[in-house]
């Protein structure tokens, strides 16, 4: 076994890099938050030109924010996909003499974004992932409109991704063990939706990013459960869908 394997199996690395990616979100949510104040201040003593602050106090420039800090969370679908649809509707605001259309630029960047999303999902894989698809202990799903109810039995579940776009999965972890006790999934939902069963015990951490979404936690905790140490981890981006997790 190589130090690299033997590091990606510890657990101990895992709860670090956790926290490390924890502590970025925080980091560049306080820096932001900084900018914020003092380019607010700049605008009450009238520093700023009314040019910039259109810009800088806009929704797109919201998204672009956000796509920072899902960047530092090493969420990188969700940050570029961000960065894409606040960057192209910020056009018209930098370039005053440019007009966009919404209605006839909606669909288009729809299928970008898909795209965008289709491109960074493959290319997240390794060369070892060559059997991900034929591997319980892996999940790749995805659907586009359209839908597929999976059951996966593992005793070495490592994680994987589910996407949806116009289309909705089920997938069922119940029978599953986490490799190490922990796993990272990937969830991608546009326009769609997913619904992840999951034994009730485990610890779920969203951290996904979200836009006229959200990906929920619904399952009905039982306070007398034993104690679990297994860490599901929920990452990628919800942009007009969502997802559940029941048990």
């Amino acid at each position: 076994m190589t130090h690299t394997e033997e590091t990606n199996q510890d657990p101990k690395h895992f709860h670090r890099h956790s926290a490390n990616t924890g502590g970025a979100k925080r980091l560049m949510t306080g820096v932001l938050l900084l900018a914020t104040g003092g380019l607010l201040l700049l605008s009450n003593f009238n520093l700023l030109s009314w040019y910039l602050e259109d810009i800088i106090f806009s929704w797109q420039m919201l998204l672009i924010a956000i796509g920072f800090i899902s960047l530092a969370g090493r969420n990188y679908t969700g940050a570029i996909i961000l960065f894409a649809i606040g960057g192209f509707f910020l056009l018209p605001e930098i370039f005053t003499n440019l007009r966009i259309d919404f209605v006839s630029v909606f669909w288009p960047m729809v299928i970008i974004v898909i795209g965008l999303t289709l491109i960074l999902r493959r290319r997240n894989f390794t060369s070892t992932d060559k059997d991900f698809k034929h591997s319980e202990d892996f999940i790749d799903e995805m659907n586009i409109f359209g839908g597929s109810e999976r059951i996966l039995n593992s005793e070495f579940f490592e994680g994987g991704k589910i996407t949806s776009i116009f289309g909705g999965s089920t997938v069922n972890l119940k029978n599953v063990k986490l490799k190490n006790g922990h796993a990272e999934i990937e969830m991608t939902s546009i326009f769609g939706g997913s619904k992840l069963y999951v034994p009730e015990n485990w610890n779920i951490r969203i951290e996904a990013t979200s836009i006229f979404g959200g990906i929920n936690d619904k399952r009905q905790l039982n306070v007398t459960e034993t104690v679990n140490t297994n860490t599901l981890v929920i990452k990628g981006v919800a942009i007009f869908g969502g997802g559940e997790i029941l048990s």
